[in-house]
């Protein structure tokens, strides 16, 4: 069985950051200083898909150097198991890039790192902030 905590030690480099909370359909703002990330921070809507992309991305390789932290596949089950949750057609993903399956897409900081980047998804009652931070 996956473990939140061997997710983010498979990692090794910068930070993560891996939110649950209740949600209630507050504004965006609330919810962004509920995760501890900047209020005006210019998140876009993505895609499941899309989201499960962008955390692989996140996952597979380190922000500041895009060197490999565990292999693609193993990204992409942790992303997928992540994000399972959030299936219904109310779920809804956003992130504060571009990112183009590479890490050098344009992009919003939401915090003070150099680097900053990942995934908010929000269902029903329940919205989940996985967020990856490092520095150069």
């Amino acid at each position: 069985m996956t473990s939140i905590g061997e997710v983010i030690k498979r990692r090794r480099t910068g930070h993560m950051r891996v939110y649950f909370l209740t949600y209630y359909r507050e504004p965006q703002s609330e919810l962004l200083k509920r995760f501890g990330l900047a209020t005006d921070c210019p998140l876009v809507q993505i895609e499941r898909h899309t989201a499960i992309e962008v955390l692989t991305m996140f996952l597979h390789r380190g922000l500041a150097y895009g060197r490999e932290l565990m292999p693609g596949t193993d990204a992409q089950g942790f992303a997928v198991w992540l994000l399972e949750q959030f299936q219904t057609e109310e779920s809804a993903f956003y992130t504060n890039g571009n990112w183009q399956s590479n890490l050098w897409g344009g992009w919003t900081p939401c915090t003070t790192s150099t680097f900053d980047g990942g995934v908010i998804a929000t269902s029903g009652g329940l919205a989940a902030c996985i967020w990856f931070e490092d520095e150069d």
